[in-house]
């Protein structure tokens, strides 16, 4: 009885705790997206697409969907909006780890432990950027708070709560997936859980994956991504027109995908369709090799290359 009323006890100081840490963090977030991750996810709120980079892959498709979810609920900024994100993420960190600290020590541990993480300077500052750093440790260290009750308290619920933390820091940061897959099976394995438990909550977790990857391959589904026959055709015709360096700089080939046009100048992977187009041009398999070639795809190369990581000023325009 003791132990419930303690337990029920921290909750409101996990709350207060979750809250100063996010009035700091969102009342000092930096003044402007300084990093060109932030810059993408902005762009991604706005226009989501994968194939230019809004935002690079794997696409973080939950902490895009938040930003996109607060301008639609608040009416706010999409800068501010990630922001919010961002600070939410930094506040549920301090408090997890309040708790978990609580659960595993004591809370006058874990007061310092919170107040300390709290002003950590690499805490402190990535909370306060519009990235997806601290929104996925924040999922992860709910994931692993869950994963701790349920070795002391062998509730189901906590073990569904872990699962759904472990796919909601997968859907922030999908690298992360391996490392929720562990921290999920590390309470079951120690808890002695059957194998309907396990089963149980590896497929909740996929599940909540699945909720966001599938709309992920939707969306790259339904791109207009150009031929990849088309993307060097152009490139070979802007290269040898001497317009290829010229066009780039109006924004004329940002029509061809850098990543198609890269694969395009892999000419091993011509179909024969397309081979008819290139031999209008002098393209025959026998002069792959020549120095002419050699100069088109470095050309391509750098052209990929200003594509996938346009100046900074584009971003912004």
């Amino acid at each position: 009885m003791e132990r419930r009323n303690s337990d029920q006890q921290s909750v409101p100081k996990a709350v207060l705790l979750f809250c100063a840490a996010f009035a700091l963090y969102f009342f000092t977030h930096t003044p402007a997206l300084d990093e060109i991750d932030a810059v993408q996810f902005a762009m991604g709120v706005r226009s989501f697409d994968l194939w230019h980079h809004q935002p690079h892959p794997p696409g973080y498709p939950l902490f895009i969907f938040l930003g996109w979810l607060g301008t639609k609920v608040f009416h706010t900024g999409t800068e501010s909006s990630l922001y919010f994100v961002s600070a939410f993420g930094g506040g549920l960190f301090i408090a997890a780890w309040f708790s978990i600290i609580r659960v595993q020590f004591s809370e006058k541990i874990a007061w310092w432990v919170a107040i300390s993480l709290l002003i950590t300077p690499v805490v402190w500052m990535t909370a306060t950027k519009a990235v997806t750093d601290m929104l996925a440790a924040g999922f992860m260290s709910a994931e692993l708070l869950a994963a701790v009750c349920f070795l002391k308290q062998k509730k189901t619920r906590l073990i569904i709560l872990a699962a759904l933390m472990g796919a909601a820091a997968a859907g922030t940061r999908p690298q992360l997936f391996p490392v929720v897959a562990v921290i999920l099976g590390i309470p079951l394995k120690k808890g002695s859980a059957n194998a309907k438990t396990w089963l149980f909550s590896y497929a909740l977790l996929v599940a909540g994956c699945l909720a966001w990857l599938l709309p992920i391959l939707a969306c790259l589904s339904r791109a207009r991504v150009p031929p990849m026959a088309l993307a060097l055709e152009q490139a070979v015709h802007l290269h040898r027109s001497g317009r290829l360096e010229s066009s780039l700089s109006r924004g004329a080939v940002r029509l061809t995908h850098s990543r198609v046009v890269f694969k395009g100048v892999r000419f091993y992977s011509i179909t024969p369709r397309a081979r008819g187009r290139y031999r209008s041009y002098g393209l025959r398999r026998d002069r792959l090799s020549s120095v002419w070639i050699r100069r088109v795809r470095s050309t391509i190369l750098e052209v990929s290359h200003s594509l996938a990581f346009p100046p900074h000023r584009n971003y912004f325009c």
